[in-house]
Protein backbone atom coordinates (compact mmCIF):
# COMPACT_ATOMS: atom_id res chain seq x y z
CA UNK A 1 0.00 0.00 0.00
CA UNK A 2 1.40 3.36 -0.99
CA UNK A 3 -0.79 5.77 0.99
CA UNK A 4 1.70 6.45 3.80
CA UNK A 5 4.48 6.94 1.28
CA UNK A 6 2.47 9.44 -0.73
CA UNK A 7 1.72 11.38 2.45
CA UNK A 8 5.42 11.52 3.42
CA UNK A 9 6.43 12.69 -0.04
CA UNK A 10 3.77 15.40 0.01
CA UNK A 11 4.77 16.63 3.45
CA UNK A 12 8.45 16.68 2.49
CA UNK A 13 7.49 18.76 -0.56
CA UNK A 14 5.70 21.19 1.82
CA UNK A 15 2.45 20.84 -0.12
CA UNK A 16 -1.10 20.52 1.16
CA UNK A 17 -3.60 18.04 -0.25
CA UNK A 18 -5.32 20.96 -1.97
CA UNK A 19 -2.01 22.04 -3.58
CA UNK A 20 -1.44 18.56 -4.99
CA UNK A 21 -5.10 18.34 -6.10
CA UNK A 22 -4.80 21.62 -8.04
CA UNK A 23 -1.59 20.48 -9.73
CA UNK A 24 -3.00 17.03 -10.56
CA UNK A 25 -6.36 18.46 -11.66
CA UNK A 26 -8.30 16.28 -9.19
CA UNK A 27 -10.23 16.96 -5.96
CA UNK A 28 -8.59 17.11 -2.49
CA UNK A 29 -10.86 14.20 -1.51
CA UNK A 30 -9.17 12.04 -4.17
CA UNK A 31 -5.72 12.84 -2.73
CA UNK A 32 -7.02 12.02 0.76
CA UNK A 33 -8.35 8.63 -0.41
CA UNK A 34 -4.98 7.78 -1.98
CA UNK A 35 -3.11 8.64 1.21
CA UNK A 36 -5.57 6.67 3.36
CA UNK A 37 -5.28 3.67 0.97
CA UNK A 38 -9.02 3.80 0.26
CA UNK A 39 -8.22 3.88 -3.45
CA UNK A 40 -5.12 3.84 -5.67
CA UNK A 41 -4.06 6.27 -8.41
CA UNK A 42 -4.02 5.07 -11.99
CA UNK A 43 -0.73 4.42 -13.83
CA UNK A 44 -0.91 7.83 -15.51
CA UNK A 45 -1.55 9.49 -12.14
CA UNK A 46 1.39 7.51 -10.68
CA UNK A 47 3.66 8.98 -13.33
CA UNK A 48 2.46 12.52 -12.56
CA UNK A 49 2.88 11.99 -8.81
CA UNK A 50 6.39 10.61 -9.33
CA UNK A 51 7.27 13.64 -11.45
CA UNK A 52 5.79 16.00 -8.87
CA UNK A 53 7.70 14.48 -5.94
CA UNK A 54 10.94 13.89 -7.84
CA UNK A 55 11.02 10.09 -7.57
CA UNK A 56 10.65 7.12 -9.90
CA UNK A 57 7.36 5.27 -10.23
CA UNK A 58 9.08 2.13 -8.89
CA UNK A 59 10.05 4.09 -5.77
CA UNK A 60 6.39 4.90 -5.15
CA UNK A 61 5.44 1.23 -5.34
CA UNK A 62 8.29 -0.04 -3.14
CA UNK A 63 7.30 0.44 0.54
CA UNK A 64 10.84 -0.26 1.77
CA UNK A 65 12.41 2.65 -0.10
CA UNK A 66 13.35 5.70 1.93
CA UNK A 67 11.84 9.00 0.90
CA UNK A 68 14.35 10.64 -1.49
CA UNK A 69 12.41 13.88 -1.82
CA UNK A 70 15.48 15.90 -2.61
CA UNK A 71 19.11 15.87 -1.64
CA UNK A 72 19.28 18.61 0.98
CA UNK A 73 22.72 19.81 -0.12
CA UNK A 74 21.48 20.14 -3.71
CA UNK A 75 18.46 22.07 -2.47
CA UNK A 76 20.68 24.44 -0.49
CA UNK A 77 22.94 24.99 -3.51
CA UNK A 78 19.90 26.09 -5.54
CA UNK A 79 18.72 28.38 -2.74
CA UNK A 80 22.17 30.00 -2.41
CA UNK A 81 22.36 30.37 -6.22
CA UNK A 82 19.08 32.30 -6.19
CA UNK A 83 20.33 34.65 -3.46
CA UNK A 84 23.55 35.30 -5.42
CA UNK A 85 21.50 36.01 -8.56
CA UNK A 86 19.36 38.58 -6.73
CA UNK A 87 22.54 40.48 -5.83
CA UNK A 88 23.91 40.20 -9.39
CA UNK A 89 20.63 41.48 -10.88
CA UNK A 90 20.61 44.46 -8.53
CA UNK A 91 24.24 45.25 -9.38
CA UNK A 92 23.63 44.96 -13.13
CA UNK A 93 20.54 47.20 -13.01
CA UNK A 94 22.44 49.93 -11.16
CA UNK A 95 25.44 49.65 -13.52
CA UNK A 96 23.24 49.89 -16.64
CA UNK A 97 21.99 53.31 -15.52
CA UNK A 98 25.53 54.78 -15.66
CA UNK A 99 27.05 53.31 -18.84
CA UNK A 100 26.35 53.83 -22.58
CA UNK A 101 23.43 51.64 -23.62
CA UNK A 102 23.32 51.63 -27.45
CA UNK A 103 24.73 53.37 -30.52
CA UNK A 104 22.00 54.67 -32.81
CA UNK A 105 21.59 56.85 -35.87
CA UNK A 106 21.38 60.53 -34.88
CA UNK A 107 18.02 60.64 -36.69
CA UNK A 108 16.60 59.12 -33.51
CA UNK A 109 16.59 62.64 -32.02
CA UNK A 110 14.07 63.69 -34.66
CA UNK A 111 12.12 60.51 -35.41
CA UNK A 112 12.41 58.40 -32.23
CA UNK A 113 13.67 54.82 -31.98
CA UNK A 114 10.14 53.43 -32.62
CA UNK A 115 7.42 54.25 -35.16
CA UNK A 116 9.64 56.21 -37.54
CA UNK A 117 9.47 57.03 -41.24
CA UNK A 118 12.95 57.86 -42.50
CA UNK A 119 14.11 59.50 -45.74
CA UNK A 120 15.11 57.14 -48.56
CA UNK A 121 18.64 58.56 -48.40
CA UNK A 122 20.29 59.81 -45.27
CA UNK A 123 23.77 60.23 -43.85
CA UNK A 124 24.25 57.89 -40.89
CA UNK A 125 25.67 59.73 -37.88
CA UNK A 126 26.44 57.42 -34.91
CA UNK A 127 25.22 58.61 -31.50
CA UNK A 128 25.76 56.94 -28.11
CA UNK A 129 22.77 56.92 -25.74
CA UNK A 130 22.27 55.83 -22.14
CA UNK A 131 19.14 54.11 -20.89
CA UNK A 132 16.85 56.98 -19.87
CA UNK A 133 13.57 55.12 -19.42
CA UNK A 134 12.60 55.66 -15.78
CA UNK A 135 10.02 52.87 -16.07
CA UNK A 136 12.57 50.34 -17.35
CA UNK A 137 15.19 51.29 -14.76
CA UNK A 138 12.58 51.07 -11.99
CA UNK A 139 11.53 47.59 -13.13
CA UNK A 140 15.13 46.39 -13.38
CA UNK A 141 16.13 47.72 -9.94
CA UNK A 142 12.86 46.76 -8.23
CA UNK A 143 12.53 43.24 -9.67
CA UNK A 144 15.34 41.54 -7.68
CA UNK A 145 13.92 43.11 -4.50
CA UNK A 146 10.42 41.81 -5.34
CA UNK A 147 11.72 38.33 -6.20
CA UNK A 148 13.80 38.18 -3.00
CA UNK A 149 10.73 39.16 -0.94
CA UNK A 150 8.57 36.53 -2.69
CA UNK A 151 11.27 33.93 -2.04
CA UNK A 152 11.10 34.65 1.68
CA UNK A 153 7.31 34.75 2.10
CA UNK A 154 6.22 32.09 -0.43
CA UNK A 155 8.14 28.86 0.10
CA UNK A 156 6.25 27.16 -2.74
CA UNK A 157 7.72 29.84 -5.06
CA UNK A 158 4.59 30.01 -7.24
CA UNK A 159 4.49 33.81 -7.05
CA UNK A 160 8.24 33.85 -7.73
CA UNK A 161 7.81 31.84 -10.93
CA UNK A 162 4.95 34.05 -12.17
CA UNK A 163 6.81 37.30 -11.39
CA UNK A 164 10.01 36.00 -13.04
CA UNK A 165 8.13 35.28 -16.25
CA UNK A 166 6.46 38.71 -16.19
CA UNK A 167 9.89 40.32 -15.63
CA UNK A 168 11.30 38.45 -18.63
CA UNK A 169 8.36 39.61 -20.78
CA UNK A 170 8.79 43.28 -19.74
CA UNK A 171 12.55 43.28 -20.36
CA UNK A 172 12.23 41.55 -23.74
CA UNK A 173 9.52 44.08 -24.69
CA UNK A 174 12.12 46.81 -24.23
CA UNK A 175 15.14 45.15 -25.85
CA UNK A 176 13.80 43.31 -28.92
CA UNK A 177 11.91 46.25 -30.56
CA UNK A 178 15.07 48.38 -30.24
CA UNK A 179 17.12 45.68 -31.97
CA UNK A 180 14.56 45.62 -34.81
CA UNK A 181 14.55 49.42 -35.33
CA UNK A 182 16.32 50.72 -38.49
CA UNK A 183 17.93 53.43 -36.32
CA UNK A 184 19.70 50.88 -34.09
CA UNK A 185 23.39 50.50 -35.01
CA UNK A 186 25.41 48.72 -32.31
CA UNK A 187 25.06 47.50 -28.72
CA UNK A 188 27.11 49.16 -26.01
CA UNK A 189 28.02 47.81 -22.59
CA UNK A 190 24.57 48.76 -21.22
CA UNK A 191 22.68 46.67 -23.78
CA UNK A 192 25.06 43.73 -23.25
CA UNK A 193 24.51 43.92 -19.48
CA UNK A 194 20.76 44.11 -20.06
CA UNK A 195 20.83 40.93 -22.16
CA UNK A 196 22.86 39.22 -19.40
CA UNK A 197 20.21 40.45 -16.94
CA UNK A 198 17.51 38.70 -19.02
CA UNK A 199 19.52 35.45 -19.20
CA UNK A 200 19.90 35.48 -15.41
CA UNK A 201 16.12 35.92 -15.06
CA UNK A 202 15.63 32.88 -17.32
CA UNK A 203 18.16 30.89 -15.23
CA UNK A 204 16.30 31.86 -12.03
CA UNK A 205 13.02 30.75 -13.58
CA UNK A 206 14.50 27.34 -14.45
CA UNK A 207 15.99 26.94 -10.96
CA UNK A 208 12.69 27.73 -9.23
CA UNK A 209 10.91 25.30 -11.57
CA UNK A 210 13.42 22.59 -10.64
CA UNK A 211 12.91 23.32 -6.91
CA UNK A 212 9.16 22.92 -7.49
CA UNK A 213 9.79 19.54 -9.10
CA UNK A 214 8.10 20.49 -12.36
CA UNK A 215 9.70 18.02 -14.74
CA UNK A 216 9.72 19.76 -18.11
CA UNK A 217 10.66 16.60 -20.06
CA UNK A 218 7.67 14.68 -18.70
CA UNK A 219 5.39 17.64 -19.36
CA UNK A 220 6.59 17.77 -22.99
CA UNK A 221 5.82 14.05 -23.37
CA UNK A 222 2.30 14.39 -21.96
CA UNK A 223 1.47 17.76 -23.62
CA UNK A 224 3.25 17.86 -27.02
CA UNK A 225 0.77 20.26 -28.64
CA UNK A 226 1.13 22.70 -25.75
CA UNK A 227 4.90 22.82 -26.17
CA UNK A 228 4.81 23.06 -29.97
CA UNK A 229 2.32 25.90 -29.55
CA UNK A 230 4.50 27.57 -26.87
CA UNK A 231 7.67 27.41 -29.00
CA UNK A 232 5.77 28.62 -32.08
CA UNK A 233 4.14 31.49 -30.16
CA UNK A 234 7.50 32.61 -28.72
CA UNK A 235 9.20 32.38 -32.13
CA UNK A 236 6.51 34.43 -33.91
CA UNK A 237 6.56 36.92 -31.02
CA UNK A 238 10.31 37.49 -31.44
CA UNK A 239 9.82 37.94 -35.20
CA UNK A 240 6.92 40.36 -34.58
CA UNK A 241 9.02 43.60 -34.34
CA UNK A 242 11.29 42.64 -37.25
CA UNK A 243 8.30 42.01 -39.55
CA UNK A 244 7.24 45.67 -39.07
CA UNK A 245 10.47 47.03 -40.54
CA UNK A 246 9.73 48.03 -44.14
CA UNK A 247 12.91 48.07 -46.22
CA UNK A 248 14.84 49.68 -43.37
CA UNK A 249 13.27 53.11 -43.69
CA UNK A 250 9.75 52.79 -42.28
CA UNK A 251 9.35 51.15 -38.86
CA UNK A 252 5.67 50.77 -37.93
CA UNK A 253 6.36 49.33 -34.47
CA UNK A 254 5.00 51.81 -31.90
CA UNK A 255 4.42 51.77 -28.12
CA UNK A 256 1.08 50.03 -28.73
CA UNK A 257 2.85 47.12 -30.42
CA UNK A 258 5.43 47.05 -27.60
CA UNK A 259 2.58 46.42 -25.13
CA UNK A 260 1.15 43.72 -27.41
CA UNK A 261 4.61 42.13 -27.69
CA UNK A 262 4.69 41.74 -23.89
CA UNK A 263 1.13 40.39 -23.78
CA UNK A 264 1.98 37.82 -26.45
CA UNK A 265 4.84 36.48 -24.29
CA UNK A 266 2.71 36.43 -21.13
CA UNK A 267 -0.17 34.60 -22.88
CA UNK A 268 2.26 31.97 -24.20
CA UNK A 269 3.43 31.39 -20.63
CA UNK A 270 -0.11 31.33 -19.22
CA UNK A 271 -1.09 28.52 -21.58
CA UNK A 272 1.44 26.27 -19.84
CA UNK A 273 -0.92 26.33 -16.81
CA UNK A 274 -4.15 25.68 -18.71
CA UNK A 275 -4.61 22.27 -17.03
CA UNK A 276 -5.34 24.03 -13.73
CA UNK A 277 -9.15 24.20 -13.61
CA UNK A 278 -9.29 27.60 -11.94
CA UNK A 279 -7.16 29.14 -14.69
CA UNK A 280 -8.89 27.61 -17.72
CA UNK A 281 -11.68 30.18 -18.05
CA UNK A 282 -9.41 33.26 -17.57
CA UNK A 283 -6.89 31.82 -20.06
CA UNK A 284 -9.63 31.12 -22.60
CA UNK A 285 -11.04 34.62 -22.13
CA UNK A 286 -7.60 36.20 -22.63
CA UNK A 287 -7.00 34.00 -25.70
CA UNK A 288 -10.30 35.02 -27.32
CA UNK A 289 -9.58 38.69 -26.63
CA UNK A 290 -6.22 38.35 -28.37
CA UNK A 291 -7.75 36.47 -31.30
CA UNK A 292 -10.53 39.02 -31.92
CA UNK A 293 -8.19 41.97 -31.41
CA UNK A 294 -5.54 40.62 -33.76
CA UNK A 295 -8.00 39.67 -36.48
CA UNK A 296 -9.28 43.26 -36.49
CA UNK A 297 -5.77 44.68 -36.18
CA UNK A 298 -4.20 42.67 -39.00
CA UNK A 299 -6.95 43.81 -41.36
CA UNK A 300 -5.90 47.40 -40.64
CA UNK A 301 -2.19 46.54 -41.01
CA UNK A 302 -2.84 45.01 -44.43
CA UNK A 303 -5.19 47.64 -45.87
CA UNK A 304 -3.78 50.80 -44.28
CA UNK A 305 -0.05 50.05 -44.21
CA UNK A 306 0.48 47.09 -46.55
CA UNK A 307 2.21 45.08 -43.81
CA UNK A 308 1.67 41.66 -45.37
CA UNK A 309 4.64 39.96 -43.65
CA UNK A 310 3.75 41.42 -40.25
CA UNK A 311 0.14 40.28 -40.63
CA UNK A 312 1.18 36.76 -41.69
CA UNK A 313 3.44 36.63 -38.63
CA UNK A 314 0.52 37.56 -36.33
CA UNK A 315 -1.75 34.95 -37.93
CA UNK A 316 1.05 32.42 -37.37
CA UNK A 317 0.96 33.31 -33.68
CA UNK A 318 -2.81 32.75 -33.63
CA UNK A 319 -2.43 29.33 -35.28
CA UNK A 320 0.06 28.22 -32.62
CA UNK A 321 -2.25 29.69 -29.96
CA UNK A 322 -5.09 27.53 -31.30
CA UNK A 323 -2.84 24.44 -31.32
CA UNK A 324 -1.89 25.00 -27.67
CA UNK A 325 -5.51 25.62 -26.66
CA UNK A 326 -6.61 22.40 -28.38
CA UNK A 327 -5.27 20.29 -25.49
CA UNK A 328 -7.55 21.86 -22.88
CA UNK A 329 -9.79 19.23 -21.26
CA UNK A 330 -8.79 16.33 -23.47
CA UNK A 331 -8.80 18.18 -26.78
CA UNK A 332 -12.17 19.86 -26.08
CA UNK A 333 -12.46 23.56 -25.30
CA UNK A 334 -14.85 24.17 -22.38
CA UNK A 335 -16.86 26.67 -24.41
CA UNK A 336 -20.07 25.72 -22.62
CA UNK A 337 -18.49 26.67 -19.30
CA UNK A 338 -17.10 29.84 -20.86
CA UNK A 339 -20.50 31.07 -22.03
CA UNK A 340 -22.36 29.93 -18.91
CA UNK A 341 -20.90 33.05 -17.33
CA UNK A 342 -23.29 35.15 -19.50
CA UNK A 343 -21.38 38.38 -18.93
CA UNK A 344 -18.07 37.03 -20.23
CA UNK A 345 -18.90 37.05 -23.98
CA UNK A 346 -19.80 40.75 -23.71
CA UNK A 347 -16.57 41.47 -21.81
CA UNK A 348 -14.54 39.64 -24.44
CA UNK A 349 -16.14 41.59 -27.29
CA UNK A 350 -15.77 44.96 -25.54
CA UNK A 351 -12.10 44.43 -24.69
CA UNK A 352 -11.44 43.13 -28.22
CA UNK A 353 -12.95 46.38 -29.57
CA UNK A 354 -10.81 48.44 -27.20
CA UNK A 355 -7.74 46.49 -28.29
CA UNK A 356 -8.57 47.05 -31.95
CA UNK A 357 -9.11 50.81 -31.58
CA UNK A 358 -5.90 51.10 -29.57
CA UNK A 359 -3.97 48.89 -32.00
CA UNK A 360 -5.10 50.05 -35.40
CA UNK A 361 -3.95 53.68 -35.39
CA UNK A 362 -6.21 54.30 -38.37
CA UNK A 363 -8.57 57.23 -38.90
CA UNK A 364 -11.85 57.09 -37.00
CA UNK A 365 -13.73 59.97 -38.62
CA UNK A 366 -13.04 62.30 -41.53
CA UNK A 367 -14.47 65.57 -42.78
CA UNK A 368 -15.42 65.52 -46.45
CA UNK A 369 -16.57 68.66 -48.19
CA UNK A 370 -17.93 67.94 -51.72
CA UNK A 371 -16.20 71.09 -52.95
CA UNK A 372 -12.82 69.48 -52.22
CA UNK A 373 -11.35 66.53 -54.11
CA UNK A 374 -10.04 64.79 -50.98
CA UNK A 375 -11.11 64.82 -47.31
CA UNK A 376 -9.79 67.91 -45.59
CA UNK A 377 -9.48 66.52 -42.05
CA UNK A 378 -8.84 63.09 -40.55
CA UNK A 379 -9.56 62.30 -36.88
CA UNK A 380 -7.36 59.70 -35.20
CA UNK A 381 -7.54 58.33 -31.68
CA UNK A 382 -5.37 61.04 -30.13
CA UNK A 383 -7.44 63.75 -31.84
CA UNK A 384 -10.65 62.66 -30.10
CA UNK A 385 -12.20 65.06 -27.58
CA UNK A 386 -11.85 63.89 -23.98
CA UNK A 387 -10.09 60.69 -25.06
CA UNK A 388 -8.90 60.33 -21.47
CA UNK A 389 -12.38 58.87 -20.84
CA UNK A 390 -11.37 55.96 -23.09
CA UNK A 391 -8.42 55.14 -20.80
CA UNK A 392 -10.47 55.68 -17.63
CA UNK A 393 -13.28 53.40 -18.81
CA UNK A 394 -10.76 50.71 -19.77
CA UNK A 395 -9.23 50.84 -16.26
CA UNK A 396 -12.70 50.70 -14.65
CA UNK A 397 -13.67 47.71 -16.82
CA UNK A 398 -10.42 45.89 -15.99
CA UNK A 399 -11.01 46.53 -12.26
CA UNK A 400 -14.57 45.23 -12.64
CA UNK A 401 -13.26 42.05 -14.27
CA UNK A 402 -10.83 41.47 -11.41
CA UNK A 403 -13.47 41.97 -8.71
CA UNK A 404 -15.88 39.73 -10.62
CA UNK A 405 -13.33 36.92 -10.68
CA UNK A 406 -12.86 37.53 -6.94
CA UNK A 407 -16.67 37.27 -6.56
CA UNK A 408 -17.00 40.62 -4.74
CA UNK A 409 -20.42 41.31 -6.23
CA UNK A 410 -21.26 44.79 -4.93
CA UNK A 411 -17.92 46.28 -6.02
CA UNK A 412 -17.95 44.92 -9.56
CA UNK A 413 -21.59 45.94 -10.07
CA UNK A 414 -20.72 49.53 -9.07
CA UNK A 415 -17.70 49.50 -11.39
CA UNK A 416 -19.72 48.13 -14.32
CA UNK A 417 -22.45 50.73 -13.81
CA UNK A 418 -19.75 53.45 -13.75
CA UNK A 419 -18.21 52.00 -16.92
CA UNK A 420 -21.53 51.89 -18.77
CA UNK A 421 -22.37 55.45 -17.68
CA UNK A 422 -18.99 56.71 -18.96
CA UNK A 423 -19.56 54.94 -22.29
CA UNK A 424 -23.01 56.48 -22.72
CA UNK A 425 -21.53 59.94 -21.98
CA UNK A 426 -18.62 59.40 -24.38
CA UNK A 427 -20.94 58.21 -27.13
CA UNK A 428 -22.87 61.46 -26.68
CA UNK A 429 -19.61 63.48 -26.89
CA UNK A 430 -18.60 61.74 -30.13
CA UNK A 431 -22.08 62.12 -31.61
CA UNK A 432 -22.07 65.86 -30.83
CA UNK A 433 -18.59 66.36 -32.34
CA UNK A 434 -18.59 64.21 -35.47
CA UNK A 435 -22.15 63.81 -36.69
CA UNK A 436 -22.89 66.53 -39.19
CA UNK A 437 -23.53 67.14 -42.86
CA UNK A 438 -19.94 66.60 -44.00
CA UNK A 439 -18.63 64.22 -41.36
CA UNK A 440 -18.06 60.56 -42.29
CA UNK A 441 -17.32 57.63 -40.00
CA UNK A 442 -14.74 54.86 -40.55
CA UNK A 443 -13.35 52.92 -37.58
CA UNK A 444 -15.12 55.37 -35.27
CA UNK A 445 -18.19 53.15 -35.41
CA UNK A 446 -16.42 50.70 -33.06
CA UNK A 447 -16.44 53.34 -30.33
CA UNK A 448 -20.23 53.05 -30.19
CA UNK A 449 -20.25 49.25 -29.96
CA UNK A 450 -19.57 49.03 -26.17
CA UNK A 451 -22.72 51.09 -25.50
CA UNK A 452 -24.77 48.87 -27.82
CA UNK A 453 -23.40 45.68 -26.25
CA UNK A 454 -24.00 47.07 -22.75
CA UNK A 455 -27.59 47.94 -23.65
CA UNK A 456 -28.18 44.44 -25.09
CA UNK A 457 -26.81 42.87 -21.90
CA UNK A 458 -29.05 45.06 -19.72
CA UNK A 459 -32.09 44.04 -21.79
CA UNK A 460 -31.21 40.35 -21.42
CA UNK A 461 -30.63 40.85 -17.70
CA UNK A 462 -33.95 42.67 -17.33
CA UNK A 463 -35.70 39.84 -19.19
CA UNK A 464 -34.10 37.25 -16.90
CA UNK A 465 -34.95 39.25 -13.77
CA UNK A 466 -38.55 39.72 -14.94
CA UNK A 467 -38.85 35.99 -15.61
CA UNK A 468 -37.54 35.17 -12.12
CA UNK A 469 -40.02 37.63 -10.59
CA UNK A 470 -42.96 36.33 -12.62
CA UNK A 471 -42.15 32.63 -12.25
CA UNK A 472 -43.48 32.18 -8.66
CA UNK A 473 -46.57 34.31 -9.46
CA UNK A 474 -47.38 32.23 -12.53
CA UNK A 475 -46.69 29.02 -10.62
CA UNK A 476 -49.08 30.12 -7.86
CA UNK A 477 -51.82 30.93 -10.41
CA UNK A 478 -51.27 27.62 -12.14
CA UNK A 479 -51.62 25.70 -8.84
CA UNK A 480 -54.85 27.59 -8.05
CA UNK A 481 -56.29 26.64 -11.44
CA UNK A 482 -55.37 22.98 -10.88
CA UNK A 483 -57.04 23.05 -7.46
CA UNK A 484 -60.18 24.64 -8.96
CA UNK A 485 -60.32 21.99 -11.68
CA UNK A 486 -59.87 19.17 -9.16
CA UNK A 487 -62.76 20.53 -7.09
Amino acid sequence: MIGERLKKLRMNAKLTQKDVADIMNVTPQTISKWELDLSEPSIDMMKELAALYGVKVDDLLDPYKTTPYENQSNFKVKEISLYIMYAILLGLSIAIAFVPYITVDAYVLEYGILDNHLPDWREIIPLELTLKSIFMLSVMIGMPVILFTLHLIDRKLIGHIVMSFIAIAINLSHVVPILASPLYLNPEIGMILHIIYIFILVAMLLITISIQRWHIYLHIQSHPKTWIGFVGMMLTTFLFPFSFNEAGHHYYFSQVEVILFGLMIILAGLLMFKDVKKLQIPILAASFMMIFGYIYGTAVYIFNSGLIIGSINIFGYLLFLGLSMSEIKGNKLPLKELFKLRLLPFEILVIAIYLYVFLSGGDLFFYYDPTHVTPSEFIHFYDLPEHIIFYASLIVLAAGLIFRWMKIKLVYIILYVAWFGSQVYYAYVLYSAFFGEYWRMTDGMFLFFPVILGAIYLLLLARLSLFKWLKPILAKRHSKKEKAISL
